[in-house]
């Protein structure tokens, strides 16, 4: 008789969970989303690939186990943000400021956002890195023109470090945000 533990078993009941909780996702999109048929052959056949997937994880398959809850849980996550999620991820981030007078009203742009904060998040740090010549410290933003056209710095609660690599994380943000301002302006003039 095979012996595992509870933790194994735990792992491996998530990792299960996580792959229908995704094949779940897929059958919504599937049926609620009308995805062109090029999309649609996508979704069967990643729908029977974790179908298959499911059914060969074994409880000792450690690696697998650590994969499947890693990464379709990412996708899990990215597929659940909505606006509270995503302005807690640009809170941390310093960039609360950025969605104010934008209005978003549109689930997949807060969720979009949240993925982009969401991902930006994990490359910071709040503690001063080992070897900071690789970092950048984020203590302010530069804001939007005022009336006057003169740029607004704003302060950052709480800085942090982030990556030179990863910088382009925040300015991609800021870039998303952007557009969408500049959308909904000329939309106000039509």
């Amino acid at each position: 008789m095979q012996k595992w533990t509870q933790t194994e078993a735990i792992a491996f009941e998530c990792a299960r969970e996580v792959i229908t909780d995704l094949r779940a996702i897929l059958t919504g999109e599937r049926y609620h989303e009308n995805p062109t048929p090029e999309r649609l052959a996508e979704i069967e056949a990643e729908f029977s690939r974790l179908g298959a997937e499911r059914r060969m994880l074994r409880v000792k398959d450690h690696a697998e186990i650590a994969r499947i809850r890693r990464d379709y849980g990412r996708r899990i996550r990215y597929h659940r943000m909505n606006e509270t999620q995503a302005r807690a991820h640009l809170d941390t981030l310093g960039l609360s400021f950025a969605v104010e007078g934008v209005q978003i009203d549109c689930a997949d742009t807060w969720r979009e956002l949240g993925r982009l904060a969401f991902e930006a998040v994990e490359c910071v740090t709040f503690d001063r890195p080992a070897n900071d010549g690789a970092w950048l410290l984020i203590g302010e933003h530069i804001g939007q023109p005022n009336a006057a056209g003169w740029m607004a710095q704003i302060a950052v609660q709480r800085p942090y470090w982030i990556r030179k690599a990863d910088l382009a994380r925040l300015q991609e943000i800021e870039s998303y945000l952007a557009a969408q301002a500049e959308y909904q302006a000329a939309s106000a003039e039509d």
